[in-house]
């Protein structure tokens, strides 16, 4: 059976997860994982990755495989929606783009509503995230 061909979701190992961790792990950060996050309008939003080391950081690793602008036009919602409850959040989108299709659409989404979207091997920038995030 080829049911398998229609799973959304990236599989196992994700170095975009693991490289997202490690950084975590060398900032000795301590995020919560599959964190829900209450909005004012979808009142169960689940981030992979939360921390609040002074400012509120949301992470989210891409999972999907291939074209991405649906739903990136879904967390598009979602983000406004956390930023419209939480206006001090920092929020943080990731790709892989060995895995993803980032069209310029789901990019300009991307770059629209969060602090920091692209892909999760420009680990600097997710550190400069953490920098703005430890600050009081």
């Amino acid at each position: 059976h080829l049911a398998y061909l229609h799973e959304p979701a990236a599989k196992a190992p994700n170095i975009a997860r693991e490289t997202v961790e490690k950084v975590f792990r060398e900032r000795k950060i301590e995020a919560k994982t599959n964190h829900r996050l209450e909005g004012l309008i979808e009142k169960r939003i689940v981030v992979d990755y939360f921390a609040a080391p002074v400012r509120p950081l949301a992470v989210q690793v891409l999972g999907r495989r291939g074209v991405i602008t649906s739903y990136m036009e879904q967390w598009g919602f979602r983000w406004r929606d956390l930023h419209d409850a939480h206006p001090k959040l920092l929020r943080v989108m990731l790709y892989d783009p060995a895995v993803q299709d980032v069209d310029s659409t789901a990019t300009a989404i991307g770059q629209s509503v969060c602090d920091y979207f692209g892909p999760y091997h420009e680990t600097n920038r997710l550190h400069d995230i953490i920098d703005r995030a430890s600050k009081r």
